[in-house]
């Protein structure tokens, strides 16, 4: 079935309704504010159109020669259809300047439940805690430690080892903070790590808060 015959033949109408810009197709294609255009995933608005296509293409297979086989697939597809008007999207929107304008949404930004995330915890061969690769995902206003804490088969706590360097909240992006430590992982122990936050005093104890999720190989 040919889809891009009709397609075209839509956005020259789309030119010929909103301008011969290379933007007047963006109105079916951008669904929230900022980022770039995806020319491959429509809309909405956009996904309307290009379903009216298809089966506008498949009621016309069926209908030049129904007993072709493909003719024959597509109507089982036609089955229970009706006919329906793609949305257009209106002048109260497109008026509003290019698309994605103020009439779209803003992306969703999921907060982050942590303003750290734990990459990777890097173990030699032999079993030796040798870094901890961390991220700052959020607001973050305070210094804070990488703690590793090895398990025995048993699930009881083996040890805790403690970063040498703290994890500066004046660094964007990864950071690696590094061990020298005793504690060991065995080929039969498992491993979790998080970071808390500690303050700045002579000892430089831990807070109760805790600024990454768990960490698990």
């Amino acid at each position: 079935m040919d889809l891009n015959a009709p397609s075209l033949a839509w956005y020259s109408q789309l030119c010929e309704d909103l301008g011969f810009t290379a933007a007047s197709t963006d109105y079916y294609f951008r669904a929230v504010q900022g980022g770039s255009v995806d020319g491959t995933h429509p809309n909405d608005a956009g996904v309307d159109h290009f379903a009216r296509m298809f089966f506008d293409g498949a009621k016309a297979i069926v209908n030049a020669d129904p007993e072709a086989p493909q003719a024959k697939v597509l109507a089982e597809v036609l089955k229970g259809t009706r006919a329906e008007t793609p949305y257009t999207v209106p002048a109260s929107i497109t008026s509003l300047g290019p698309a994605p304008n103020s009439a779209y949404p803003q992306p969703h930004v999921t907060p982050a439940a942590y303003p750290l995330v734990i990459n990777h915890v890097a173990v030699d061969p032999n079993g030796n805690i040798g870094s901890m690769s961390v991220t700052k995902q959020g607001d973050l206003t305070t210094y804070g430690r990488g703690i590793v804490e090895v398990y025995t088969a048993g699930g009881v706590l083996k040890g805790t080892a403690y970063a040498n360097e703290q994890i500066d909240n004046t660094i964007e992006g990864t950071q690696t903070v590094t061990f020298t430590t005793d504690l060991t992982l065995a080929a039969n122990e498992t491993l979790k790590a998080y970071v808390m936050e500690f303050e700045d005093k002579p000892g430089y104890p831990l807070t109760s808060v805790q600024l990454s999720d768990f960490y698990t190989p």
